[in-house]
């Protein structure tokens, strides 16, 4: 694909994934124009100057309408998403995650050269499985936030009728230096850190896909590159047990110092996640660079330069 020629707006740039695509993007895709948006507050450009920034809150109108018409693709990573358990069926994460969606489709109509809209969805749409789960796997969330996820992928079905190409790349569990902490392997991390033990729930042997958030940038940029179209699985396609987790960061963080230690079983029958990411790797090819020890490793080097912690 020609890129002298293409306007790309990516939304959540000060964000966790969407910082990471613009600054990749910028790297990779030459001689292009980039926009970034983010959240008002953040006084820093941590970009180069070709980058434009605007600052806003996507659910405001006034925000969509400083866009330029000329945008040719929009890399949609903007979020809301909703960490700790009891805030996931909150009818904020509903507005915040469809509202802006919402804006894209209207304000779009201005775009006359829009082409192709990639949106960053979540593999919370799927219905609980032990079960791989591919795109033909039932969708049936558990949540607002899951089910927010799939009315965005719902609502970009209209853009078809306008020669729009959508796709919409369902991450399983992203991870790298500046996540947000709260989350399972981030916990695991600090503990390690601290020469602490790193305690999983009964026999450690519920599953996560972990992906390495380059990995996940990299999804986007071969979505381009191939004027991709439809529903795909982004993971590592590798299942990993909490056991298996807590080894790998006990080796990588504290040179296998912090033992792993079993505590009763939670009793939340969660079965846990395998991503059947076939599809991306026929049709993107898609294939992750990093497995978890790498991963690990490379988050390791990340976080002794970076530090802190950014929101998706």
């Amino acid at each position: 694909m020609n890129s002298a020629d293409s306007v790309i707006l990516i939304t959540g740039a000060g964000g966790f994934l969407g910082g990471r695509l613009v600054s990749i993007f910028e790297k990779k895709i030459s001689h292009c124009r980039l926009i970034a948006v983010r959240r008002g507050g953040i006084a820093a450009n941590p970009f180069s100057n070709n980058v434009t920034i605007v600052d806003g809150d996507l659910r405001a109108a006034a925000t969509w309408s400083r866009l330029p018409d000329s945008i040719t693709h929009v890399f949609h990573a903007a979020a809301r998403i909703p960490w700790q358990k009891d805030e996931k069926n909150r009818a904020a994460v509903a507005e915040d995650n469809i509202i802006p969606l919402a804006h894209l489709i209207e304000y779009s109509q201005r775009w006359p050269g829009l082409r192709q809209i990639v949106f960053s969805s979540s593999v919370s749409v799927y219905s609980p499985s032990k079960e791989y789960l591919s795109e033909r796997s039932r969708t049936l969330p558990e949540n607002i936030y899951g089910a927010s996820k799939l009315a965005g992928e719902s609502l970009l079905t209209c853009m078809s009728v306008r020669g729009v190409k959508t796709v919409c790349l369902r991450y399983s569990s992203l991870y790298g230096a500046g996540q947000y902490p709260g989350t399972v392997l981030p916990l695991m991390v600090g503990r390690a850190l601290e020469g602490k033990d790193i305690v999983v729930y009964g026999d450690g042997g519920r599953t996560q896909d972990f992906l390495e958030c380059d990995d996940a940038v990299y999804a986007n940029l071969l979505a381009y590159e191939r004027n991709a179209e439809g529903v795909f699985n982004i993971g590592s396609g590798t299942p990993t047990s909490m056991k298996e987790l807590a080894i790998a960061i006990s080796d990588v963080f504290s040179e296998g110092r912090s033992k792993v230690v079993c505590a009763p079983e939670k009793r939340e029958n969660d079965p846990g996640c395998k991503m059947d990411i076939s599809k991306a790797q026929e049709q993107l090819q898609y294939f992750p660079a990093y497995q978890l020890p790498a991963g690990l490793k490379k988050l390791k080097e990340d976080q002794s330069v970076k530090g802190g912690s950014n929101h998706a």
